[in-house]
C-alpha cells in the first residue's frame, strides 16, 4: 500500500496494524511540521522563514550561562543589538507549551537601556529571579519596537469554546506594547469568522492582522495560535511572540461545523428577514442594536432569557406600535420591533421607520421614505441612536423644509412634498393637543395607585393568577402609556431643538428650562448634591 503525506512522505507497508500507520503517518506529519520551542526557540526558528511581519532582533541565552559567563554575554549583546531599547523577557521551558502556556506567570521589562551595563544587567538579574529557578530556562534579550502605532493580541479560535473566530484584542491609542497583554487600559475587541470571504475585510489595518495570522498557521502546521504583534506608525508589522493555544485540547471536536451550520442559518434568517414585505413600506431592512427602544442600554446586547422574554412582551412586540397608531402615527400589521439572533437583539430599523409615517401619508410617498431613510442610516451607521433627530422627521418642526432638503434632495416632487407637510402639521397639531399625553399620563397614575401586594392565600394557583393580572396591567397601564409619554418627550424635544437651530431660542435659556424640571434623576443628582454639602 502507497501513503502520500503532505506530499513530501512516501510509506510502503504490506502487514502493519491500523495503529501502527496512524503512528507512522503522524510520526512523518510531526517531522515535517515547524518544531516549537521555548519563547526564544520558536522566534529564532520563524525569523528567516517569515515575510508578513518582521521579528525584532533577539538573542537568548540560559540561567547557568549567566550566572557563569555574564560578561560575554554582555559583549554579545552589544554587538548583536546595537540599540538603545531593549526588551528582556523570560523564555521558561514551563512556558509555551502545548499543554499549558504559564502566559503572564513571570517578569518581562520593557524599555531596558541597552547602553547602560547597569541597567541591563539589573533586568536579566530580575527576569531570572523571577523564573522556575531550572539553570536550563531561557531569558531572552531583544530589539523594541518603536513608534508603536499597534499592538495586540489575536487568537486564532475563541480560547474558551473553539468557536472558529480570529479574536483581537489590539490598543492603538496609547502607543504603549503591553497595554493588552498585562491588563492595563482601554482596548478594543474585533472577532472575524476564520472562513470569511476576504473581499469583506475593508479594513487594511485589519487585513495585515489576518495575514500574519494566516502566514503563522502556514508555517507552523498549527491552527490554534495565540499571537503577539505590533505596527508602527509607518504601518510595519512586528511579531514579538507565537504559541500554541494550551486550551484547544478542552475544545468540542464539532464546534466549528456548529458555528458553521448556525452561521448559515442566521445568513437565511437576515436574508428573509430583508425582503419584501406585505403590510411594511421599503425594499430592505437594516438591524441595529441602538435605534428605537434602543435594547443595547435597556436589556444590553447579550441579556438573559428572562430580560429578553420580558422586554418583548411588555414593549416590542406591540405596545410600541400601538402606541404609535394612538398618536396619529401609521398602523402597521403584527410585527415586532425586535428580533433575536443567537440571544442577541437587533432592532428591526423597516418596521420602526414604518411606525413613524403619519397615518394619512400615501404609500406611495411613504415607500420613497422609508427606503431613503435606510439609505442615509447605511451611509452615516453613526446616526443609529440618534434616528429621530437625523433621519426621520417625526413631527412638523420649525427646520423641517431645511433639514428635509438637505438630506432628501429630489426625492419627492413638490406635491408630494406638501403631502407629507399637510400629514405631519396635521400629526404635530394632534399631538400638541395633549389628548393621548392626558389619556396616558392619568393611565399611569391609576397604575400607580394600584394595591399592588400579594393576596393572603397559600394557593399558588392563586399567586400566580394574581401575578398574570399585574402584568397585564403593567402592560395596558404602564409600558403602553409610557410609550406614549416618551414619543410626546421627542416630539418636544425636536421641536425645541429646531428653535435654538433657528435663533427663536438661546440654547442657555433651553437649558435653564431644562434643569427647572423635576425628574427622578434630577431628584436623585440634586439630593446627592445636597448631602454632600451637609458632609
Amino acid at each position: 500500500m502507497l501513503i502520500k503525506v503532505n506530499h513530501y512522505v512516501f510509506i510502503e507497508t504490506t502487514e502493519v496494524s491500523v495503529t501502527q500507520l496512524i503512528d507512522n503517518i503522524a510520526g512523518c506529519i510531526e517531522a515535517n511540521y515547524f518544531a516549537f520551542g521555548t519563547k526564544a526557540e520558536t522566534l529564532i526558528r520563524l525569523k528567516p522563514v517569515f515575510t508578513k511581519a518582521i521579528i525584532p532582533d533577539l538573542y537568548f541565552f540560559t540561567v547557568e550561562d549567566w550566572k557563569s559567563s555574564p560578561e560575554a554575554i554582555l559583549d554579545t549583546i552589544a554587538s548583536k543589538l546595537a540599540c538603545k531599547s531593549l526588551v528582556v523577557r523570560s523564555s521558561a521551558l514551563v512556558e509555551d507549551g502545548a499543554k499549558t502556556s504559564m502566559a503572564g506567570a513571570f517578569l518581562s521589562i520593557l524599555g531596558v537601556n541597552g547602553n547602560k551595563r547597569i541597567e541591563l544587567v539589573r533586568a536579566i538579574d530580575q527576569v531570572s529571579e523571577s523564573m522556575t529557578g531550572d539553570f536550563r530556562d531561557q531569558i531572552l534579550v531583544q530589539e523594541m519596537v518603536q513608534n508603536v502605532a499597534v499592538s495586540g493580541v489575536i487568537m486564532t479560535f475563541d480560547v474558551q469554546h473553539g468557536a472558529p473566530y480570529y479574536c483581537i484584542d489590539f490598543d492603538d491609542e496609547s502607543g504603549l506594547t503591553d497595554t493588552v497583554t498585562g491588563g492595563n487600559g482601554v482596548h478594543k475587541s474585533l472577532f472575524v469568522y476564520r472562513h470569511a470571504d476576504d473581499s469583506l475585510i475593508l479594513s487594511p489595518r485589519v487585513a495585515s492582522f489576518l495575514g500574519l495570522a494566516r502566514e503563522l498557521e502556514r508555517r507552523t502546521g498549527c491552527t490554534a495560535l495565540d499571537i503577539e504583534f505590533v505596527m508602527d506608525k509607518a504601518g510595519q508589522m512586528f511579531l514579538v511572540q507565537a504559541r500554541r493555544i494550551s486550551a484547544s485540547g478542552n475544545w468540542h471536536p464539532v464546534t466549528e461545523r456548529r458555528v458553521k451550520r448556525q452561521l448559515a442559518f442566521v445568513e437565511k434568517f437576515v436574508e428573509d428577514r430583508s425582503k419584501k414585505r406585505e403590510g411594511l413600506l421599503g425594499n430592505r431592512t437594516i438591524l441595529a442594536v441602538m435605534p428605537d427602544w434602543n435594547p443595547a442600554e435597556i436589556i444590553g446586547t447579550t441579556p438573559r432569557p428572562l430580560a429578553s422574554s420580558l422586554y418583548r412582551h411588555l414593549i416590542t412586540d406591540s405596545v410600541w406600535r400601538d402606541a404609535r397608531a394612538a398618536m396619529g402615527y401609521r398602523q402597521l400589521p403584527a410585527t415586532e420591533l425586535m428580533v433575536l439572533i443567537n440571544n442577541h437583539p437587533y432592532i428591526d430599523v423597516r418596521n420602526s421607520f414604518n411606525s413613524f409615517l403619519p397615518a394619512q401619508l400615501p404609500d406611495s410617498i411613504g415607500e420613497k421614505l422609508v427606503n431613503a431613510w435606510l439609505d442615509r442610516l447605511e451611509l452615516h451607521p453613526e446616526l443609529h441612536d440618534k434616528i429621530e433627530f437625523e433621519i426621520v422627521p417625526t413631527c412638523l418642526d420649525f427646520c423641517f423644509e431645511n433639514d428635509f432638503g438637505k438630506r432628501y434632495e429630489g426625492l419627492l416632487n413638490d406635491k408630494e412634498f406638501m403631502v407629507l407637510r399637510e400629514s405631519l402639521a396635521a400629526l404635530t397639531q394632534q399631538c400638541l393637543a395633549g389628548g393621548s399625553l392626558d389619556q396616558a399620563l392619568t393611565d399611569s397614575h391609576n397604575l400607580a395607585n394600584q394595591d399592588s401586594s400579594g393576596i393572603d392565600s397559600d394557593d399558588p394557583y392563586a399567586q400566580l393568577s394574581r401575578a398574570n393580572f399585574l402584568f397585564v396591567e403593567c402592560k395596558k397601564l404602564g409600558t403602553f402609556s409610557f410609550a406614549i409619554v416618551a414619543r410626546h418627550a421627542f416630539i418636544a424635544e425636536s421641536i425645541l431643538r429646531s428653535a435654538v437651530k433657528r435663533g427663536a431660542l438661546a440654547e442657555k435659556r433651553l437649558n435653564e428650562f431644562k434643569r427647572s424640571l423635576r425628574t427622578i434623576t434630577g431628584n436623585m443628582v440634586m439630593e446627592f448634591s445636597e448631602s454632600c454639602l451637609d458632609q
